[in-house]
């Protein structure tokens, strides 16, 4: 059987338009309408008729109806305009820009030299101890800081047994008895009896590691794959900001007054009132060192962050500035603050106080804004909280 296309023509040409067909403003006309005068007055008849009236009306209306936006900001004056235009004043405790672009091409360099690190079998046997698992917090605060557990003081030697003879003798001279005669075998001297003194307290024992800190060795980060790298600057950001809580709990501590004297609870009928307390001095007790990452701490994010790729997703970038905002939160802090601080002891984060310590680790600090900032191009928070 021939194949019934054979020998037909087909035409790609568009199909005419008849002019005089009204159109719909998202289609084609699809309900019949009536041909009426354009001057018709009067009550429509049918269906048609009134699509005739609705179209006759919507013809002198505009197309697009602008209407006022009530959530518009109104607008700023010259002087607001020239306010936000003008440079703010940037700390004195932030670092210049040339010291940015000094760190910025060091920290390239060294990120290049990472990703060309030779393999792992060329470093030698890992030491440390086995990965913690990844969504443990706690595990990995202990595997990077380690555990500091207090050491048991030695027991007290035990107390010397008296002899025979001299428990004999303490005992007599318990007894009060008559000294023997002198022809009898004379006894042997007694002894003062034995004193029973209390126990003194052991002495307290220093602090030794139940698990030792573990620094970031070459083989131990070109073992961390990305994934992890972040997650574990995640678990540091969440380290910082308990410590941030517990540093403004000690700062903003004040002592009950609930105890207050009897001539403030009580006051007879017709006795004047007190006097008001007068303001209480200004707070001398030192406070507690800052609670920003120890040096080892920031040791193991700059080196975490060297692990990184330049193009990082929406999330992990996330995890980032939230660490940047984090330690930024403690930076920001005022400096008259600086001149309570102790001298030295133990603080929150379980390093030694002192403004040598401060500064280093507000040195350590800038190097990872800097780091975050410059490399994966989140330089709006340099401007955070100035």
């Amino acid at each position: 059987m021939a194949d019934p296309l054979i020998g037909m023509t087909f035409s790609f040409d568009p199909a005419p338009v008849q002019d005089d067909a009204p159109r719909g403003g998202l289609g084609s006309q699809v309900l019949p309408v009536a041909e009426l005068d354009d001057d018709f007055e009067g009550e429509p008849g049918d269906g048609m008729e009134y699509l005739f009236l609705v179209r006759r009306e919507a013809s002198t209306h505009p197309s697009i109806n602008r209407v006022p936006n009530p959530y518009q900001a109104p607008d700023e004056t010259e002087e607001e305009l020239l306010a936000r235009a003008a440079p703010r004043e940037v700390p004195s405790n932030r670092p210049d820009e040339s010291w940015r672009i000094a760190y910025l091409k060091q920290f390239e360099a060294l990120r290049e030299r990472m990703e060309a690190a030779p393999p792992l079998d060329t470093f030698p046997r890992p030491t440390h101890d086995p990965l913690p698992p990844l969504r443990d917090c706690n595990a990995w605060k202990t595997f990077i800081n380690g555990k500091r557990v207090r050491r048991a003081a030695p027991p007290p030697p035990p107390p010397s047994e008296p002899t025979l003879a001299e428990a004999k003798a303490a005992l007599l001279a318990s007894l009060s008895l008559d000294e023997p005669s002198s022809d009898t075998a004379t006894a042997p001297t007694a002894a003062p009896p034995p004193t029973l003194d209390e126990p003194e307290a052991p002495p307290q024992g220093d602090e030794e590691y139940s698990h030792l800190p573990h620094l970031p060795t070459p083989y131990l980060l070109l073992s961390l794959d990305q994934h992890t790298s972040i997650t574990v600057l995640g678990h540091i950001s969440d380290w910082l900001v308990e410590r941030i809580e517990e540093y403004e709990q000690v700062k903003s501590y004040v002592p009950s007054t609930i105890f207050a004297p009897p001539s403030l609870r009580h006051r007879k009928k017709g006795q004047a009132a007190a006097p008001p307390p007068a303001a209480p001095p200004k707070p001398t007790t030192p406070l507690p060192p800052l609670p920003l990452p120890t040096p080892h701490e920031s040791q193991w994010i700059l080196s975490l962050l060297l692990r990184l790729d330049s193009l990082l997703t929406g999330e992990d970038i996330s995890t980032l500035r939230t660490l940047v905002k984090t330690i930024l939160e403690v930076l920001n802090l005022p400096e008259e603050e600086d001149e309570r601080r102790g001298k030295g002891g133990l603080g929150l984060n379980g390093e030694r106080g002192g403004k040598e310590v401060i500064a280093e680790e507000k040195a350590m600090a800038w190097m990872i804004v800097a780091a975050v900032t410059e490399v994966w191009g989140q330089k709006d928070l340099w401007n955070e909280n100035v």
